[in-house]
């Protein structure tokens, strides 16, 4: 009955996944339609996406340099009323200091406003290119060999953030996010775990591509490529964000077109 109940569980998950990238595909290529109609319609040129493999201004005035001479006034007899008049100009200049002191900031103002222009500052999910679930759907569980010669498992992740990517050596999309893998994740290394899942490809070759050195991300092999149909991969690069109980909640199919837009997709999930 367990068994049974389990693999329900796993043939629905596989289902929901399926159905997350044919949705993904097809905005994916309305996407392009659309950025080539625009490009038919503007002069302007637009870099089109990376197609993923199948199976202050500064002011330059300048202030001229001079002082400028001010004139002796004459000697003028005091006449009557010139001390209270001399008295109003005191009161009248008290008044404008008092004016032009500006109060104290206030510190949690002060962050607050940091907090809005920083989220101001991170693309939405759709600038990015990035499949959003609202509610996020369970990931399959699996464990795989790694390169290093231990074991994986998704689960065991659980508590930090993940990003989980399917790719290949011979997919030079894929190739080119790896650098963008090492950079982000020697920058999160307590909340943020990279997990990239080589497929069917054997471990001479995926150690001869990394030539050897410790990294920032995992790199696992799924040589039988059971993992990758459970996810229902039939593009490379796919990639998966989840949160830290293992609930999917972004997915983009294709490479991220620089380091800069996947540091800000990693930075939109980690303030989910």
């Amino acid at each position: 009955m367990v068994l049974t109940t389990v693999k329900a569980e796993k043939k629905m998950a596989k289902k929901q996944i399926m159905s997350l990238l044919l949705r993904i595909s097809v905005i994916t290529l309305v996407l392009v339609l659309l950025v080539a109609a625009a490009g038919c319609a503007s002069s302007t040129t637009v870099e089109p996406p990376v197609a993923a493999e199948p199976v202050e201004a500064t002011d330059t005035s300048e202030n001229p340099a001079t002082t400028e001479v001010a004139e002796v006034p004459e000697e003028v007899e005091p006449d009557e009323g010139s001390e209270e008049q001399h008295e109003d100009n005191e009161q009248n200049e008290d008044t404008e200091e008092a004016e032009e002191t500006e109060p104290d900031e206030d510190p949690e103002s002060s962050e607050d406003d940091e907090s809005a222009a920083s989220s101001e500052q991170t693309p939405t999910a759709a600038e990015l290119g990035l499949m959003v679930l609202e509610e996020g759907i369970k990931a399959p569980v699996f464990t795989l060999p790694t390169l290093e010669g231990s074991e994986v498992t998704l689960s065991d992740l659980q508590g930090k953030y993940v990003v989980l990517n399917f790719w290949s050596t011979n997919c030079p999309p894929c190739v080119a996010e790896m650098e963008y893998f090492e950079t982000v994740g020697k920058q999160h290394p307590d909340d943020l775990a990279i997990l990239t899942v080589d497929i069917r490809e054997s471990d001479s070759k995926v150690s001869g591509f990394f030539g050897g050195g410790e990294r920032s991300f995992i790199v696992a092999l799924d040589k039988t490529g059971e993992v990758t149909s459970a996810y229902g991969i039939r593009y490379t690069p796919t990639t998966f964000f989840m949160d830290t109980i293992g609930d999917v909640y972004y997915a983009r199919v294709g490479a991220f077109a620089s380091q800069q837009q996947f540091e800000d997709s990693v930075a939109l999930l980690l303030n989910k």
